[in-house]
């Protein structure tokens, strides 16, 4: 199971951390905040073997894919680092089957 964690971030915003995210697993789902839209970026690394997703949902039970900001939802099957926004209450990650160690870091400003 994925630890989480949250920090401030010292330069403003916070950084959203699931780390040991593995196959099939749903990662804890994470109040975002703020008067107003947020950037974020999303950098996953580690073992993949399947595809971990980052997910958004207004009401907290029902989560949709987040997309970049080309509009391609950020589905990722190798490491990388994808650029969003959202104004979305809740954010956690998904991961399908094949996924062995993934960290999802995420950094938000708004």
């Amino acid at each position: 199971m994925a630890t989480f964690s949250l920090e401030k971030d010292p330069l403003g915003g916070v950084i959203l951390s699931w780390a040991g995210v593995a196959a099939s697993e749903t990662g804890t789902s994470v109040p975002v905040n703020g008067p107003r839209p947020l950037a974020g970026a999303v950098q996953m690394l580690g073992t993949f073997g399947g595809t971990v997703t980052l997910e958004q949902s207004i009401d907290g039970t029902t989560f949709y894919p987040v997309a970049d900001l080309q509009g391609v939802d950020i589905a990722l099957t190798a490491a990388g680092l994808k650029q969003f926004s959202t104004a979305s209450r809740y954010l956690r990650v998904s991961s399908g089957a094949g996924v062995s160690a993934v960290t999802v870091l995420v950094a938000l400003r708004g």
